[in-house]
């Protein structure tokens, strides 16, 4: 058993006493007979742990407060999984009195994002998981974090400007990666469209280091033939939509693939099934229409960034460090996933 998933619940079982035994012990208050705290105190022992420090952080009986900014799951079904992997890895560490303090933003709105972050830093919290996502603003956040010395874990995108421990994908890589898998399962060379959704990509910092390393790979001349065209899309309605890729496919006859740069790669499959169109279809993320195009086969791949497993480990990284001033890893850089229609099922 990992130490760092011991729970109340797991003490008490390889005890062999109540779980209110445990907490009683762990807190330093109430009645405990000498047998159970021996037993207790071996459990925790056994288990690795180092019991001065834990102890210490127990009895102290402090509040840790954790604040959470991301885009609003509401707005965006991409960061429901986000929401999921904190509020796991919080149940996992029952040990300890941790509240979440959750600010979202509107993605599409950058004043949003700046009045969401000020109201955090005026919370004072003890911690910060957070995603940047406009890149100046979160920069400035960032660095404000930092002259109140508030403690910060990035994930799904790396700001390597601010120094933050960060967990997730490499994002160049991963843009090498779509380019791969397009070179190897297309027939002929011809046209690649790169799509970037409802974002300002200059103001994007992880749709361009997506791109950045898309082109490197077609850069090199033993992958040259394919001609790249880079696509930034910002609208919503569906017949507006739909309208800008009948002339987009109209001017580009020999369209060959579509690499779409976040989740939202069903707008582009819903497009091409209507239309009857056969052309090979990249993106990311296991959202829910993404998984139904998947299964009708007019996505062909996914690749999957898993924001779940990105966040409950800077949870877990944070608690640790705030609790028990474990120094947490500069760099966690998650596998890339390649999800198909047959291996699907693997992934919840």
């Amino acid at each position: 058993m990992k130490k760092e998933r011991l729970t109340t619940k797991d003490i008490a079982k390889l005890a062999d006493v109540s779980r209110g035994t445990v907490d009683r012990v762990l807190h330093g208050r109430g009645k405990v007979s000498d047998k159970a705290r021996e037993k207790v105190m071996k459990v925790l022992e056994e288990q690795d742990y180092k019991p001065n420090k834990l102890a210490k952080a127990l009895q102290a009986n402090k509040i840790t407060v954790m604040a959470f900014l991301i885009p609003s799951p509401e707005l965006d079904e991409y960061w429901q999984f986000a929401q999921q992997g904190l509020e796991q890895a919080v149940d996992a560490m029952d040990l300890f009195s941790i509240e979440v303090a959750s600010y979202y933003f509107d993605p599409k709105d950058k004043e949003d994002f700046i009045n969401q972050s000020q109201a955090l830093l005026d919370a004072h919290p003890d911690g910060v998981i957070f995603a940047p996502f406009f890149y100046q603003e979160s920069i400035a956040f960032l660095t404000q974090c930092k002259e109140q010395d508030i403690p910060c874990v990035t994930f799904n995108t790396q700001l390597k400007e601010c120094a933050q421990p960060f967990i997730g994908q490499d994002l160049f890589q991963s843009g090498q990666v779509a380019a791969s898998l397009i070179k190897k399962s297309t027939a002929t060379k011809g046209d690649i469209l790169i799509v970037h959704f409802d974002e300002s990509v200059s103001n994007a910092l992880h749709m361009q280091k997506k791109e950045a390393g898309f082109f490197d790979f077609y850069s090199k001349p033993e992958n040259a033939g394919y001609k790249l065209t880079t696509v930034n899309i910002q609208k919503d309605d569906a017949s507006e939509l739909f309208s800008y890729f009948d002339e987009v496919f109209q001017t580009q006859k020999g369209i060959v693939a579509v690499y779409v740069t976040n989740s939202k790669c069903y707008k582009v499959a819903q497009y091409l099934a209507n239309n009857d169109i056969d052309c090979l279809l990249i993106g990311y993320d296991l959202i829910q229409e993404n998984r139904t195009y998947l299964t009708k086969s007019t996505i062909d791949y996914l690749i999957y960034q898993n924001p779940k497993m990105q966040v409950s480990l800077a949870a877990k990284n944070l608690a640790d460090h705030l609790i028990l001033n474990k120094e947490m890893p500069a760099i966690t850089f998650l596998p890339l996933d390649i999800i198909i229609k047959e291996n699907l099922d693997t992934i919840k």
